[in-house]
């Protein structure tokens, strides 16, 4: 019974104490509360309160979303998805079958809705992502609500005074702000209005906390687990990051039921075993002799080599027969045999991709009908491999910074700091009596908060230092909570060892021995990088810490584990050191702080980001998952606040208290229509109204004829139309402009960018415009799977290379390095005989020969159009602007026309006015970074031809639309450069910096800049002295040979280079320094020529004769590499013939049996063959090195 005074109490320190409710007391109490209160007596978990508070989140989320939703596709991978789920086709890896599936069944609902009178599955798909995105929050305020009446009823003295109403009006309250918190969170709101994966893997993630908590709270119920299983596998075909998910998941087990955490032990135990196994195949057992055989097959035994192998079948029986042998073995066998074959047949949702990609759908990414793209689309094969950051480096420090200011943007900093308050929920036995933390800490809390809005509302910078020290206690009470729950998990786990069996016994206490090896490692490595720091006074040198870097790792060292046993210790004095909470909810919370350690700090370690502004706008889709777990303590924090101010100052405190947890999603909602600072960087999260992903597809397509026909489409009033149309017309000085004129007929069009493949993508094949139009991504020429997609689309109208083709273009490419007409550097690969290539550089030169092969091939029937990512050089001469993409001239343009560079200026001149006008264009950071590259790329055709003054007019374009935009800023300055403007090049790029302060490349480029001021200063130094006295010193005319290398001043260094080395009285260090400069630049014919002079002068330098010979092997002058061999072995002997015989660059004189009678000694046998050449570049030269 619910009996309250009619007055408010006033405020003792009898209100501090607290008890804590045992499991049966709280059983008892949620008996009671049922019972009397609650109208949920069929014993359903969730009460309607419960539900009341998801369907009140679900309505309010999916109405914003809806309201937000973006009209038809939007920009980066929209395009590409759309396709994918209209076709139930393949996206990017790893090929989203589950989404593709999901998004597909809404879009045939909504089949029938258009835009502009065009097909439209991009707004039906859209709609799934906002229904996904809406139904995680709507769960997430389920799990608070209920899971938030356990946690109040494990405190007897908050619930007692609260009585059972007024607890369902809390958690209802509670649950409602918990979720708008997260729906209205920057990232996911900005991902459920377009069409993404993310939303879907936010649902995911939401129904299996739902379902663990559920069985945290009902451990019998086997049946929770086998969903939990499932979704789980389930998931993974729609996001591979759920992975990271997964150690909460075994958290959770461990804390609840440790003798199925055993049996679930033993069965990973012997599955990791096998796919170890299956990945590494014989080579994880093979002796270092047979893998350093010719003829070892690196690839024997594994599972990868695919379905026509025997391992392959009989690792996929060994994954489907462990768990069914183990359901016989052990005690709670039938359990995790279920749940891990459930989760495999999750898994195999995968199968999906080559039943898709056998229907040639126009996305079918990877061509997963085959093996060999099935495993690019699964194990993501088009990423980079994935390098873990350094966790004992200032880097990791960066990034971390970068991650929690991340997440502080998300929900805002007053509201964040609630997050902190169910860690805070611990006290202490003084003068006999329990005292909490909980109410000073809240007290801090709510003290900050109000000078955080009124620091944002007045400007007023003192008051941050202030809420700054506030924050800092707050964060030490909130630590020691969490290290507190650990400490008291730890004891009780160690009290339980009596009553479990002795195989629970050796897997708890070895659990805890891996964890302790863990921490002891952390500690070490912790202190070595604190040590190792000292003396490293540059932040680029490798080794530095800064002071917080120090101080961060020794707390690490020091803080955790000294926290842990002073907590055990105070547990077991009289202090009584505890958890206000009951048990269930501290393991309950230990499971969420796993659950949030693994999808932010653990993801990030293996995400590994750089920390300028892209990258970071990039990867932060990919922490969804940790907001969901932030906003999961928010929830928490409001709950107990609201329930700790009722018990302090009374009823009439209440509604207040609850009116305020209510607005809080509202201050979410004003920093996304005012944060300027998260506008700059991030953009609003809100659609609606957003055309920019039709435009980029419209307008680039059909040219003016589009943009009419979008005008007439957005500007239905007639005077409206008008006054836009003719604002357009006005500035090209046309009645009826042509300009930009639309693709031709059958016109052939490279895409380049996401955007500038994708979108065209879409317009094609779903919107229905222009579908005569072939589009081919120019940056995956180079990729076989995208080929054989290309091939399967258009190989029977328009010429597409063959696969002979293709591997012809690696053998030019390899020929091109090899003759020294383009570098490699470490591009080529060959391995197992076949030759790959690694890095950009490489593979977008191979890409170009695809693509001038099949510009040459059709271009006497169809129109080229490209959309630039990458520069490819052949290119430049046949380009021209024409409108916001770029026209592929059948011949080269000896001369742009007038006409078309003033039609380009006035069209761009309006447009750019046009986006900036519009408040939408400015929070849409994609579209800006689109429409800032597409300028980019047309004020490159400008700069190619010197065109000066219009390429710095378009550059400036460029940073106007997206200022920052790293490709404009760093195009412009390099312009700038080239001119000898560096003063100008200096303040774009310093005012790039500070708006990118952590941005690497602009701190390099600054150094540039500056290094060829010097450069420039002392070239002009040295030939002033040349023109006044008519010489040079040897020591300043290698100076300057140096300078006009390093300044790209190509002619002026070949001819001062050639004219020196000749020289007889040249030093001959300056000689060797000379050589280095014609290796490094892949200059054979000089090198050579360099060496000669040198061997000339000193014939008795062993490394000077092996190099000369190397040269000349290099170009195949085989009889001149063999008389500098012999000279090597007369000067040498037997050392010369050893170096020689393990030096690969002689390899193409192996079969020469001349070379070979200087190895053969009588009774030999013959000549030991040389290594094979690793690579197709002029390999590094020895002697000089040395």
């Amino acid at each position: 019974m619910d009996r309250r005074p009619a007055r408010a109490p006033q405020l003792r320190m009898d209100d501090m104490v607290l008890t804590k409710a045992t499991e049966k007391q709280v059983a008892q109490l949620a008996t009671q509360a049922q019972e009397g209160f609650l109208d949920n007596l069929t014993g359903a978990f969730f009460r309607r309160i419960d539900w009341a508070a998801f369907w009140v989140v679900l309505v309010a989320t999916l109405g914003v979303y809806v309201y937000t939703l973006a009209p038809t596709l939007t920009l980066e991978d929209s395009g590409e998805l759309a396709v994918a789920s209209d076709y139930l086709g393949v996206p990017h890896p790893p090929g989203y079958p589950i989404w593709t599936l999901v998004t597909w069944f809404f879009q045939w609902i909504f089949h029938w809705v258009k835009y502009n009178g065009h097909p439209n599955p991009a707004w039906s798909v859209g709609l799934a992502s906002a229904v996904a995105g809406a139904g995680a929050c709507g769960l997430l305020a389920l799990v608070i609500s209920r899971s938030g009446a356990d946690l109040l009823r494990s405190i007897p003295a908050l619930t007692e005074k609260i009585g059972f109403r007024m607890e369902n009006l809390l958690c209802l309250v509670a649950g409602i702000s918990g979720g708008l918190l997260l729906a209205f969170s920057p990232v996911l709101w900005s991902q459920s209005v377009i069409v993404e994966v993310y939303s879907l893997n936010a649902l995911f993630q939401m129904a299996i906390l739902m379902l663990i908590y559920m069985w945290m709270c009902r451990p019998k119920q086997d049946n929770l687990l086998y969903v939990v299983a499932f979704l789980f596998g389930l998931g993974l075909t729609n996001h591979q990051t759920l992975l990271f998910l997964g150690l909460a998941l075994a958290v959770a087990v461990l804390l609840k039921d440790a003798d199925l955490f055993r049996d679930f032990a033993i069965a990973a135990v012997l599955i990791g075993i096998v796919f170890i196994f299956a990945a590494k195949g014989y080579s994880l057992i093979a002796s270092a002799a047979e893998k350093a055989a010719p003829d070892f097959d690196a690839n024997l035994w594994k599972w990868s080599r695919g379905p026509t192998t025997a391992p392959f079948w009989i690792y996929n029986v060994l994954f489907l027969a462990i768990p069914i042998v183990l359901a016989f073995v052990l005690p709670r066998g039938r359990t995790v045999c279920a749940t891990i074959l459930l989760a495999e047949i999750g898994v195999a949702f995968y199968m999906y991709l080559p039943f898709a990609s056998e229907q040639n759908p126009p996305m079918n990414w990877g061509y997963p009908r085959t093996w060999e793209g099935f495993m690019h689309a699964v194990t993501r094969g088009q990423y980079e491999a994935i390098v873990p950051t350094d966790i004992f480096s200032e880097k990791f420090i960066q990034q971390l910074g970068a991650y929690l200011s991340d997440l502080r943007g998300q929900f805002s900093l007053p509201v964040a700091v609630l997050g902190f308050l169910p860690f805070c929920a611990w006290g202490l036995r003084l003068g006999g009596q329990r005292r909490s933390v909980f109410p000073v800490t809240l007290g801090l809390v709510l003290a900050s908060s109000v000078m955080i809005v009124l620091e944002t509302l007045t400007g007023w910078g003192w008051l941050e230092r202030l809420y700054r020290l506030m924050i800092a206690p707050i964060l030490l009470v909130a630590g020691w909570g969490f290290l507190t729950l650990l400490a008291l998990y730890l004891k009780k786990q160690v009290a339980d060892m009596r009553g479990y069996t002795l195989s629970t016994t050796i897997m708890i206490w070895g659990f805890l021995a891996v964890v302790a090896i863990g921490v002891l490692f952390v500690d070490v490595m912790s202190l070595r990088a604190v040590f190792h720091s000292f003396g490293v006074k540059e932040i680029s040198e490798p080794g530095y810490l800064s002071g917080v870097g120090r101080l961060f790792y020794l707390g690490l060292v020091v803080g955790p584990p000294l926290a842990v046993a002073v907590a055990w210790a105070l547990n077991r004095s009289p202090l009584e050191l505890d958890f206000e909470l009951g048990v269930s909810q501290q393991r309950w919370l230990l499971t969420s702080v796993v659950g949030f350690i693994s999808v932010s700090v653990i993801f990030l370690i293996f995400q590994n980001p750089s920390l300028d502004i892209q990258n970071l706008f990039i990867g932060r889709v990919q922490f969804i998952q940790s907001h969901a777990f932030y906003a999961l303590w928010l929830g928490y924090g409001s709950l107990l606040s609201v329930a700790w101010i009722e018990r302090l100052l009374g009823r009439r405190a209440l509604m207040p208290g609850l009116l305020a947890v209510l607005l809080l999603p509202g201050i979410l909602l004003w920093q996304n229509a005012y944060d300027e600072e998260q506008i700059r960087i991030v953009g609003g999260a809100e659609q609606n109204g957003h055309s920019y992903g039709w435009q980029f597809g419209n307008w680039g397509l059909e040219g003016i004829k589009g943009i009419k026909e979008d005008f007439q489409y957005w500007f239905p009033k007639a005077a409206d139309f008008e006054r836009e149309w003719g604002a357009l017309t006005n500035a090209l000085g046309m009645a009826e402009p042509d300009y930009p004129p639309p693709m031709t007929p059958n016109a052939i069009f490279y895409g380049g960018t996401d955007p500038g493949r994708f979108v065209p993508t879409y317009m094609i094949y779903s919107a229905n415009v222009r579908p005569d139009v072939y589009l081919i991504t120019q940056n995956a020429l180079a990729d076989n799977t995208f080929m054989n997609i290309t091939r399967d689309l258009y190989g029977d109208t328009i010429y597409i290379p063959s696969l002979e083709d293709s591997n012809e273009a690696f053998r030019k490419y390899v020929d091109d390095v090899n003759s020294g007409r383009i570098q490699a550097g470490a591009d080529i690969k060959i391995e197992n005989g076949k030759v790959s290539v690694q890095g950009v550089g490489g593979v977008m030169t191979i890409n170009g020969i695809l693509a001038e092969l099949i510009f040459k091939e059709n271009k006497a029937k169809h129109d080229f159009y490209v959309e630039e990512s990458y520069v490819i050089q052949w290119m430049y001469p046949y380009l021209t602007p024409n409108g916001i993409m770029l026209k592929l001239n059948r011949d080269p343009v000896m001369e742009l026309d007038p006409k078309l560079v003033e039609n380009d200026h006035k069209f761009w001149g309006w447009y750019t006015q046009w986006l900036l006008d519009q408040s939408k264009f400015k929070r849409d950071i994609c579209a800006r970074k689109s429409f800032s590259k597409l300028r980019s790329a047309i004020a490159g055709i400008y700069d190619y031809r010197r065109m000066y003054t219009e390429a710095e007019y378009a550059f400036k374009q460029s940073i106007d639309l997206y200022p920052l935009s790293p490709e404009a800023n760093f195009r412009l300055a390099q312009m700038y450069m080239n001119m000898m403007r560096y003063d100008d090049a200096e303040q774009l790029i310093r005012g790039f910096a500070n708006a990118d302060p952590l941005n690497e490349s602009a701190k390099g480029f600054l150094r540039q800049i500056e290094s060829a001021k010097r450069m420039l200063n002392r070239r002009r130094e040295i030939e002033k002295r040349q023109q006044e006295t008519g010489t040079l010193t040897p020591d300043e005319a290698l100076e300057l040979t140096s300078i006009y290398r390093a300044s790209g001043m190509q002619n002026a260094y070949q001819n001062l280079a050639m004219r020196h080395v000749a020289d007889p009285n040249l030093p001959l260090q300056h000689v060797l320094a000379l050589a280095n400069f014609f290796a490094q630049d892949q200059r054979v014919n000089a090198l050579i020529y360099a060496l000669e002079q040198y061997t000339q002068r000193d014939p008795n330098n062993l490394d000077a004769w092996l190099d000369l010979a190397a040269g000349y092997a290099f170009v195949r002058r085989d009889a001149d590499a063999i008389r500098a061999t012999r000279q090597s072995i007369q000067l040498g002997g037997d050392q010369a013939r050893d170096a020689i015989l393990h030096d690969p660059r002689f390899q193409p004189l192996a079969t020469n049996r001349e070379f070979r009678a200087l190895f053969t000694r009588p009774g030999s046998g013959g000549m030991r063959p040389l290594a094979p050449l690793p690579g197709g570049a002029l390999p590094n030269l020895p002697g000089l090195a040395r």
